[in-house]
């Protein structure tokens, strides 16, 4: 098996541009893997990474770090609009306490988005 770990990072590393020590993490996950699944590993004549009892990691699109991750978590969606309105609002608030501060004549800009941003946290509040 030390022969195809090896082969597998050397797969990694030329051909996909992956650094020795990356290449060595996403090698020892999916050998890991297949132990978990109770499967022997090996290098087919394809250069793809091959699990015996159906498991397959082809290098090409499939062995990256992305899909790695998604086989036991969801990829990372995004943040909910009323959170980015929320820290919106505190970032013009805050803004607007600096330019207070130094007696500096508050962006007419700044109020009305802050405005507009009020009014739409309430509506979705209710």
């Amino acid at each position: 098996m030390a022969r195809e770990f090896e082969k597998a990072v050397e797969l990694l590393s030329l051909h996909f541009n992956v650094d020795e020590a990356e290449a060595k993490k996403l090698v020892e996950y999916a050998f890991t893997k297949a132990e978990n699944a109770g499967a022997d590993v090996c290098l087919d004549d394809e250069n793809s990474l091959n699990y015996h009892h159906e498991i397959k990691l082809p290098y090409p699109g499939c062995f990256t770090p992305t899909n790695l991750e998604t086989d036991t978590k969801p990829p990372i969606g995004l943040i909910p609009k009323h959170i980015i309105s929320e820290q919106r609002l505190r970032d013009i608030d805050s803004a607007i306490e600096r330019y207070m501060e130094v007696k500096r004549s508050i962006p007419i800009e700044w109020i009305e988005e802050r405005n507009e941003l009020i009014k739409h946290l309430n509506d979705r509040r209710g």
